[in-house]
């Protein structure tokens, strides 16, 4: 049971789980060849390193997010402020987050997650990830650089830290910026794959475009482009699937998203405010 991801509405909950190595500090800067799980092919050349989607400030997001059709909690995605980071112009986008329960770890889940993007980029300069699990607190801070193919990352649980150096051959994202990326990019490459790292580990994420599909949102049924998902880290034995669903007007709103398995997550759109100019 892991997760952060692209789709972000999803990998939040996914990707974010307890560590379970217990060495102190750990250094690498290797450049291997990415491990993926059977069935899911390597990514050679990422899809999401152009453009990130950067609406004006402000927007913000609410999803619900069901496990085999059980309410479990909520996650949010909002577009913070822009600013300066280093003498670079960057945007801020953060994520918070609420479960009640995640999967079969019965007990609370709650954290919050920010990324700063420069302006002219889609890989972040710096993210961070901080949540509890039960009685265990987890906090992660990832610097990347080399135009996004360079990460540090220092990962503590409770008064336990890890650190690791990784080196990748294209621009890699954390889950916020993929999220944001997937939005503005899925449409015009219509297929790829992309990098993301979080929890030290690298995600491998494939989406495809499936087509066109009418989806019941909280305004009424609209329709939305449909695209599937493959994905899984480099520690995983099994690769997963699922489907996101992206308004088809400019606001590239995810509608919802889901992962088919034994477990059945389901993140849905419950609000979305657009400020305007």
């Amino acid at each position: 049971m892991r997760f952060i991801l692209l789709l972000n509405a999803i990998l939040t909950f996914v990707i974010l789980a307890p560590e379970t190595t217990s060495a102190a500090a750990v250094r690498s800067a290797k450049n291997l060849n990415i491990r993926t799980p059977p069935g899911l092919a390597s990514c050679k050349k990422g899809a999401l390193t152009e453009n990130i989607l950067r609406h004006p400030v402000g927007e913000s997001i609410r999803y619900y997010l069901d496990i085999n059709g059980l309410s479990v909690g909520k996650v949010d995605f909002k577009i913070e402020a822009k600013g300066n980071y280093e003498g670079h112009s960057v945007i801020e986008y953060r994520s918070l987050f609420k479960l009640d329960s995640l999967l079969d770890v019965m007990v609370p889940m709650s954290g919050q997650a920010a990324s700063l993007v420069p302006m002219q980029g889609s890989s972040p300069s710096m993210a961070m990830n901080r949540y509890s699990l039960g009685e265990n607190q987890y906090d992660e801070r990832i610097e990347i650089g080399a135009a996004g193919k360079s990460v540090h990352s220092k990962r503590t649980k409770n008064t336990k830290m890890r650190e690791t150096n990784r080196v990748f051959d294209f621009p890699v994202q954390d889950f916020l910026s993929a999220f944001y990326a997937f939005r503005i990019q899925a449409k015009k490459a219509k297929s790829g794959c992309t990098h993301i790292y979080a929890n030290q580990r690298t995600y491998t994420v494939w989406f495809y475009e499936v087509g066109e599909e009418e989806i019941k949102t909280p305004v009424g049924h609209r329709k939305s482009d449909k695209y599937r998902i493959e994905f899984g880290s480099e520690r995983s034995k099994k690769m997963r699937q699922g489907y996101v669903w992206i308004s088809q007007d400019g606001n590239f709103l995810p509608y919802k998203a889901e992962i088919l398995g034994e477990r059945h997550i389901e993140a849905r759109v419950h609000l979305y405010h657009f400020p305007r100019p």
